[in-house]
């Protein structure tokens, strides 16, 4: 019988899904190039880290020895997740005015693409940051389940 860890492999599978939605939400807002453009990589080569992550849980998920290693996998995968969660909640007002075809309100969509260079690129740099830290954990723990 499977050990079902605290946060499970549907977290890992919601973990991708909310990276996914995130890259789409920094890509549509066509900020800073370079800054969105370095963020946008690093997302998909965590996705593909939590991919790997999410392989390797499955492989194991009946090995009573990995199982310690399968709950804290599933662990950081959550906490990632909340992590990135929180970004796309903070960055939802900006939404309709940093997609490409705009809100419609050319005055409000200047104002909020500013605002969001002024104000969002702090944050952004911040998640680069955690991004970095928890795709480093997973790797880590990934290498100690192969």
């Amino acid at each position: 019988m499977p050990f079902t860890p605290i946060g499970s492999l549907g977290d890992i599978v919601a973990l991708s899904l909310v990276i996914k939605d995130l890259i789409k939400a920094l890509d549509e807002s066509k900020g800073s190039s370079a800054q969105y453009q370095d963020i946008i990589w690093k997302l998909w080569a965590f996705n593909r880290v939590v991919q790997q992550v999410q392989s390797a849980c499955r492989k194991h998920e009946d090995t009573v020895e990995m199982n310690a290693l399968v709950v804290s996998i599933c662990c950081t995968a959550h906490q990632s997740r909340q992590c990135i969660e929180a970004f796309l909640t903070s960055i939802e007002t900006f939404g309709p005015s940093l997609s490409s075809g705009g809100s419609g309100n050319t005055v409000r969509d200047a104002f909020k693409k500013a605002q969001w260079r002024v104000c969002r690129s702090d944050e952004l740099t911040k998640l680069q940051t955690e991004i970095d830290v928890y795709c480093s954990m997973l790797s880590v723990l990934l290498s100690t389940a192969n």
